[in-house]
């Protein structure tokens, strides 16, 4: 491990994945939300883990 200063943890950060997960209610109505965080966590079948704050719905 090394130390860097802000500038380069920032640059190191970004760009950063932007993932849009998508649902549609039992009435047929879409829903859509862009999220800064996910992660993997199965190949077989798919999977993906993601984080939504209850302010956000």
């Amino acid at each position: 491990m090394r130390e860097v200063t802000v500038t380069e943890a920032w640059k190191q950060k970004y760009p950063e994945s932007i993932v849009l997960a998508s649902s549609v209610d039992s009435a047929g109505i879409p829903n859509i939300i862009s999220l800064g965080w996910s992660m993997c966590t199965s190949f077989v079948p798919p999977m993906v883990a993601i984080s939504i704050g209850k302010n956000s719905l």
